[in-house]
């Protein structure tokens, strides 16, 4: 569940770079930034991973991997692992 969680985190937190270009963040060298500037770097990139990790683990905490969730999800991966198999025959 980690690797899922982190890397879920981490996804969301590559958009980052989006929002940092619309905040008027200039990558060019020696350019010079302002203090709304770093507030926004540092912004997009601690704040907004760590929301993220923290919604995914509150919802892996309230949505418990019972044994019958376990057997749904396992039944819904072979179906489409079968589809996959006769695809490339």
């Amino acid at each position: 569940m980690h690797g899922f969680v982190y890397k879920s985190a981490m996804s969301v937190g590559g958009t980052s770079l989006i929002f940092l270009a619309l905040a008027g963040y200039d990558t060019t060298i020696g350019a010079v930034h302002s203090v709304a500037d770093l507030f926004w770097l540092g912004f997009l990139y601690a704040l907004v991973p760590t929301a993220t990790l923290l919604m995914a683990f509150y919802l892996s905490w309230t949505w418990p991997m019972t044994a019958h969730v376990h057997a749904k999800l396992q039944r819904i991966m072979d179906k489409r692992l079968a589809r996959l198999e006769q695809a490339e025959t």
